[in-house]
């Protein structure tokens, strides 16, 4: 195989020269999340443990929603 046909990404679709796209519909499956991802995610979801809106931010999203 030539050095410039080398495919860099696995999943990558390939477009041949008359403009026909094999493979573009593929997607490979998302990795199970371990236990750790999973606590991490729900944290970070939780509104208990997010920080409170600046008053720059409040101001913004009233400014925001009035538009």
């Amino acid at each position: 195989m030539r050095d410039d046909t080398r495919v860099t990404n696995r999943y990558a679709p390939h477009v041949t020269r008359v403009g026909i796209v094999i493979g573009g519909a593929y997607r490979p499956r998302r990795p199970a999340m371990t236990r750790t991802e999973e606590r991490l995610q729900a944290s970070l979801l939780d509104p208990r443990t997010a920080q409170p809106r600046t008053l720059l931010h409040k101001a913004l999203g009233a400014f925001w929603r009035w538009l």
